[in-house]
């Protein structure tokens, strides 16, 4: 008998300019949380001004999930926690890691937890991250240097937690056809999306901004989801542990709240081992 998982990724556009507030954003990604109840869910862009709204999307889901400590630092905020099921997970180590190369406002990190599931004991480890940006050669180097931090950190949960199951989940702001996917690629981690049992995705995992209604200050505009899923930057890898871990889905989340809360849809997978 095996364990399933549900493993989510989410970019929640919190670096986001002074002219686009949250508002309503925030209530439209809680209901993609509820609807669809990850058992882990990694969050990329999770700024000072998102948490400051009084009912900020780590709130609205308080009910359900519950935040990874994470020890930032020189940093003040965690750009990139992990939410977890507390009703079926139990947290059992966890740990953050700011990049190294270039990193705007320490927003490039990695957070990580040991979980627990309540009812059989299974154990696995969840990584989420951010890569760096920009598309000049700094850019591309600073990626290459996060995967190179990503996989040192990998290696030391590996050989602490032997022969458990990693799920990566982030913004990698690159595609898999380059070289920092490759390196990741290249050590055994595996794109859930080609391994993915169903129906493939259609559509690229990124796109534009929803649009702001100038008299309500609502998001009311859903954003266009484009083809080409070869061209998202939003990833879920798996590293298998004792044994091979079973990708059943790989679903990118195109449902109007999604498309009315942040440029990029969610995705999850789930998985089974």
């Amino acid at each position: 008998m095996s364990d399933t998982v549900r493993v989510m990724t989410s970019n929640v556009w919190g670096n986001c300019p002074a002219d686009a507030p949250i508002s309503n954003r925030d209530d439209n990604l809680a209901v993609i949380y509820r609807r669809y109840l990850p058992h882990v869910i990694g969050m990329q862009e999770v700024s000072p001004k998102s948490r400051a709204e009084e009912e900020n999307l780590i709130r609205l889901v308080a009910d359900r999930y519950t935040e990874v400590p994470a020890d930032t630092g020189e940093h003040p905020n965690n750009y990139t926690p992990i939410l977890y099921r507390h009703d079926v997970l139990t947290l059992c180590d966890c740990g953050y890691v700011s990049y190294d190369s270039l990193n705007d406002a320490g927003s490039k990190s990695v957070t990580w937890g040991v979980f627990r599931i309540n009812e059989t004991g299974t154990l696995f480890i969840h990584i989420n991250t951010h890569y760096y940006w920009t598309s000049d050669a700094p850019g591309r180097a600073a990626r290459i240097k996060n995967s190179q931090q990503l996989l040192a950190l990998s290696d030391t949960l590996a050989a602490k937690y032997p022969g458990l199951p990693m799920f990566y989940t982030g913004d990698f702001n690159c595609r898999t056809a380059e070289p920092p996917i490759g390196m990741l690629l290249c050590e055994g981690i595996r794109e859930c999306r080609d391994a993915n049992e169903g129906t493939p995705p259609v559509i690229c995992s990124h796109h534009g901004y929803p649009g702001k209604n100038a008299e309500t200050g609502l998001f009311d505009v859903p954003a266009v989801a484009k083809p080409g899923p070869e061209n998202s930057i939003d990833h879920i890898f798996v590293r298998d542990g004792d044994t091979p871990v079973q990708v059943l889905c790989h679903v990118i989340v195109d449902d109007t709240e999604s498309l009315l809360a942040t440029d990029h849809c969610p995705i999850y997978c789930d998985m089974a081992f």
